[in-house]
């Protein structure tokens, strides 16, 4: 990689006045903050001063004050940050400043570049391989054209961000995808000056093509996987919106104030989950038996694409330019919610039925009431489905599963998915269910103060991705074994 996204290290300069300095390495955010400067500077002194001043760690002055630093203790910085493994890792000399810094930065720039442009066009490329394999294995004209459609949606994903637009700069379309939430903000609020829009979608997307390929990899691998080849475009899509929203996330997250707040937890939430999804489709690819329900075998990639909708709804971003296929997965798997909880417990209907019944409704506290009938019935389920005294019983729980001692969460997912013992699977939904949690919770104002109303539109995409999670859970329990 062309720079370092993470380390616990900072670069320590020993300067003539000041004595030992401390600057922070250089990240991703910071690498898209010496371009905006390069470009507002230009190969100028200013560009130095600002560049080392946004990562000094200790001390900390404010830019007038570093200004005023003698020369010899800004030229010391320069050269020792331009160098570093962790700076911009481009050895100069401090008789050539700042021309040579500014090429230091120049050089470095390039190589980002061409790191993000490698990494999402590695992704693109195993997702194709994927599809091709798959077609030369099986080659129904009906899959033939699942298989095509598969192709086109990531062509069209590919075309989007490696086309004619230069990577690290935004084209029009992109701007808009990502600076309505900006608009929709206090004109007072101000985004961290190394958080900038366009950027974000770029990190995002490299993210999710990664997914990508690894969802690819497995439908290629893994010949057990029959029910997955038919969701791939529509999970393609999802991830492509899946990109957007979690860059709109990091937008708001670089604001001050409880909608940052919210957005920060969220978009941790989101890293979770899409940890979680990578660790299953690598265990399919290496042959774990995956479930049999189709449902199951779509849900690490289009639940992947609802959390990052229902997120970006709770934390007031628009949600637009919908991927129609995504959306139509969503809602077959809700319409199996209702029968499996009747199977469950008749009452649990009551409860599911008043969620949906608080959007209708619609008044101030319509959210809250919302929240409220999602979070008792998400509970219910995790306990009807693992009742504490099974758990007890259970030959594979461990004592460290009850803390306080009563059963974890974990625990509880991990009983329900217990004919799939061994695989990532149980991970992956306990995420799934964590983030779905931390959702509610945001919403009922219990966490970050947000406590906000949604519009029916947004309390509808909430309830649409707390019955995805219902119908994970329902149908390992039902749908699953009766399969087996």
């Amino acid at each position: 990689m062309a720079f370092v996204a993470r380390t616990p290290d900072p670069i320590e300069v020993q300067t003539p006045i000041h004595g030992v300095v401390s600057l922070r390495w250089v990240s991703y955010k910071s690498t898209f903050a010496l371009e905006d400067l390069r470009k507002e500077h230009g190969a100028t002194v200013e560009l130095v001063l600002r560049a080392l001043h946004d990562h000094l760690l200790l001390p900390t002055p404010s830019l007038e004050e570093f200004r005023s630093w003698p020369a010899e203790d800004r030229d010391a910085l320069a050269v020792a940050w331009a160098g570093h493994r962790l700076g911009l890792k481009c050895p100069i000399e401090g008789k050539q400043l700042p021309e040579a810094f500014v090429e230091a930065v120049d050089r470095h720039l390039e190589d980002a570049r061409e790191s993000v442009r490698k990494s999402l066009s590695s992704g693109f490329e195993i997702a194709e391989r994927g599809a091709r394999r798959m077609m030369a294995a099986l080659q129904p004209p009906l899959f033939m054209r699942v298989m095509d459609s598969f192709i086109q949606s990531q062509a069209k994903w590919r075309t989007s961000m490696l086309g004619p637009v230069r990577l690290l700069e935004a084209s029009e379309e992109m701007r808009k995808s990502i600076t309505g939430p900006i608009r929709m903000m206090d004109a007072a609020a101000r985004l961290q000056e190394s958080v900038l829009p366009h950027q974000t979608l770029l990190l995002a997307t490299e993210r999710h093509t990664n997914l990508l390929a690894d969802m690819a990899s497995a439908a290629a691998a893994n010949a057990r996987l029959t029910s997955l080849p038919s969701a791939l475009a529509a999970i393609t899509d999802g991830f492509r919106a899946a990109a957007v929203h979690e860059a709109q996330l990091n937008v708001l997250a670089g604001i001050r104030g409880q909608t940052g707040a919210a957005a920060e937890a969220l978009s941790q939430g989101l890293a979770s989950l899409a940890r979680a999804s990578h660790a299953v489709w690598v265990d399919w690819e290496r042959q774990a038996t995956p479930p049999v329900v189709p449902w199951l075998q779509e849900a690490p990639g289009i639940e992947v694409f609802s959390a990052s909708r229902a997120a970006a709804a709770v934390a007031g971003s628009p949600v637009e330019n919908e991927p129609t296929a995504a959306i139509e997965r969503l809602e077959l798997a809700a319409l199996r919610v209702e029968p499996l909880l009747e199977r469950v417990n008749p009452e649990l209907v009551t409860t599911y039925r008043g969620a949906a019944h608080a959007i209708v409704s619609g008044g101030p506290d319509s959210t809250r009431h919302m929240a409220t009938s999602l979070r008792e019935l998400l509970t219910h389920v995790l306990h009807e489905l693992a009742p504490d005294r099974a758990l007890r019983e259970w030959k594979e729980s461990r004592p460290e599963d009850f803390p306080n001692g009563r059963p974890s969460r974990a625990l509880r997912v991990r009983y329900i998915f217990r004919h799939l013992k061994g695989t990532a699977y149980e991970e992956f939904v306990d995420a799934d269910v964590g983030r779905t949690v931390e959702l509610i919770q945001i919403l009922h104002g219990d966490t970050h103060g947000l406590g906000r109303s949604l519009n029916p539109e947004a309390q509808r995409i909430v309830l649409r991705t707390a019955e995805g999670v219902l119908a994970v859970l329902l149908e390992a329990a039902f749908g699953e074994r009766s399969e087996h």
